[in-house]
């Protein structure tokens, strides 16, 4: 190693390493040398052996740090080193350790426990420290004092600070002053401190960063102490919480409201298992085994793997939840539903009732189940609409679309292409023969277009379907006959309610017929009266009411004496007060 006098001219001309770095050492402090880059970069630095170790700790660049300056830095850092016995590399690894900041300390907590740390937990971390101690996130932690610590929490209790995005642009009460939210931001800061007061050490293992000053809300009683919610549904109130379930279920049935009927179906699993809203809504097919009667979680929130057994309730559950009617919680890959064989009727009975198709089953685990994807009720009117010539509704399209948002699929296609028809013109339509005067010629070009996505067999397979169409048509039921007939037994043990007990039935239609003379008119007129006086007639009970008669003859004009009798009735009743 060459060494020289130390001279700003001098160490301009030294010219570039030919490989690696060239060192020269200067003969006024001893130690103090200055290595070339093969780039021409220069730098100071000394090097020195201690207790048998060498050891090399870089001081500057050349320009930037002048050849007085570097002596001056090499004795004051070989001096310290003297005294305190200690590698100047170690000593800086040690300090920038102890400065670290709180947004390093949270960013290294989080990479830590990546593994146990889910992605909505590492996101709630990081919105409560910057949201109420975003002006912290730079600082070392050596400087938040317990002091600040406590000011700090006070102000979240009162809504006083707030370093997160603007309040208007979020729901009301945000930052607005909270208990719960005080002690979230402390049990947030108190785990990342904690885990920075562990990891960072100095080369001998003694912590860097000062006891954790959370521990002044403990010292100083400041926690709130909010009480968890303890609402419970009661084994008394149990039967009708299910109930109402069953109601708002049945309601979304028939309005097709699949999202309400999810949500009941999610309502009720988890009543029953106690399985938390991200378990049930990321539950998979590949977990489930109808035929095995049992399911289970891969990864709970403690890590370990769950499985439970799918009891009567859960297997009506699961097979409601396969219906193409209703959306599925219950992920997969594509979409699903029963085959086409099942779904064109529907076992009658009880769901618990029937068994699970062959095709339903899971007989392998590692196989999702896969099934065909069904028509939903929107489609489906769509296309029997469009099957038989009739219009069909911009809203029925759009519903269609939004249940089939995937244009891949069969369904998807099918919905693209009933928009495109239904966009054309009636000149357009015409020109294409899907309009004209020959009924069964269009009819048979329109379901052509269907057929050549869904297949000939599905289509008839769906315009068959009579349960369905009277399910999705169900004023075409309505209009056959204004009076509906019942035939058999139907209502034999309905109840009835009477006017006159046993004779004259309430909200009826009656009539009284028999030959000419046979006292009709008589017996109507004093049912009438009995009625509007509210006495019992011939020991039978009258529930009390308005009566109006009327007389109705072939001659326009009627006198109330052509009605025999009509005089005695109304003088005697004129006579008793009535």
């Amino acid at each position: 190693m060459e060494t020289f006098k130390f001279t700003k001219t001098k160490l301009e001309e030294l010219p570039p390493a030919v490989r690696g770095q060239v060192e020269y050492g200067d003969t006024v402090v001893n130690g103090l040398r200055i290595r070339v880059g093969v780039s021409g970069n220069k730098s100071f630095c000394i090097s020195r052996k201690k207790n048998g170790k060498f050891f090399r700790a870089t001081l500057g660049r050349f320009p930037a740090l002048s050849v007085e300056n570097a002596r001056a830095k090499a004795l004051e850092v070989m001096g310290s080193m003297a005294l305190s016995g200690q590698n100047p590399n170690i000593q800086k690894r040690t300090h920038e350790r102890a400065a670290v900041t709180l947004q390093d300390a949270l960013d290294t907590y989080i990479l830590s426990r990546e593994l146990r740390l889910k992605p909505a937990t590492a996101k709630q971390y990081r919105s409560i420290l910057g949201n109420y101690s975003g002006d912290w996130l730079s600082q070392p932690l050596a400087y938040i004092t317990r002091d600040r610590v406590e000011a700090r929490h006070k102000a979240i209790t009162h809504g006083t600070v707030w370093y997160g995005a603007d309040k208007r642009s979020l729901r009301r009460g945000t930052g607005q002053g909270s208990h719960a939210q005080a002690d979230l931001w402390a049990r947030a800061l108190r785990a990342v401190y904690r885990f920075a007061h562990d990891h960072y050490r100095d080369e001998e293992g003694r912590t860097l960063l000062p006891d954790p000053p959370t521990l002044v809300l403990s010292t100083k009683r400041k926690w709130h102490g909010t009480v968890r919610k303890s609402d419970r549904i009661r084994t008394h109130d149990l039967g009708r919480w299910l109930s109402a379930i069953e109601m708002v279920r049945e309601q979304a049935e028939l309005e097709r409201d699949d999202f309400a009927a999810t949500v009941c179906d999610a309502v009720e699993m988890a009543t029953f298992t106690g399985l938390r809203k991200s378990e049930i809504f990321g539950l998979a097919w590949s977990c489930v085994n109808l035929g095995g009667r049992y399911f289970w979680i891969d990864t709970t929130k403690n890590g370990d793997p769950l499985e439970l057994p799918i009891t009567r309730t859960l297997l009506a559950l699961f097979r409601r939840r396969a219906w193409p009617r209703t959306r599925s919680f219950v992920k997969r890959p594509g979409w699903y539903s029963v085959p086409p064989s099942a779904s064109t009727a529907r076992p009658t009975g009880s769901p618990v009732d029937w068994e699970v198709p062959d095709e339903w089953r899971l007989t392998e685990m590692s196989n999702p189940l896969q099934l065909t994807e069904p028509l939903s009720d929107a489609l489906f009117a769509c296309v029997y609409l469009w099957a038989h010539g009739r219009p069909c509704s911009r809203s029925e399209l759009e519903k269609a679309a939004r249940q089939h948002k995937d244009p891949t699929t069969r369904c998807g296609k099918l919905v693209v292409r009933l928009m495109q028809l239904h966009g054309m013109t009636y000149e357009d339509l015409c020109d294409a023969g899907y309009l004209g005067t020959d009924a069964e010629q269009v009819k048979a070009l329109r379901r052509s277009v269907v057929a050549e996505i869904l297949g000939s067999d599905e289509l008839n397979a769906c315009l068959r379907n009579i349960g369905r169409i009277q399910r999705v048509f169900p004023a075409a039921e309505q209009t056959r006959t204004r009076l509906p007939l019942s035939r058999g037994s139907e209502g034999f043990d309905a109840r009835q309610d009477y006017v006159m007990k046993h004779i004259l039935p309430a909200q009826a239609l009656c009539s009284i017929y028999g030959p000419s003379g046979s006292f009709k008119s008589f017996l109507a007129v004093s049912w009438a009266c009995h009625i509007s006086a509210g006495i019992p007639w011939a020991d039978h009970k009258v529930n009390r009411g308005r009566c109006c008669i009327s007389w109705v003859r072939a001659a326009l004009a009627y006198r109330a004496a052509s009605v025999p009798g009509s005089r005695f009735i109304s003088s005697a009743w004129k006579t008793s007060g009535w």
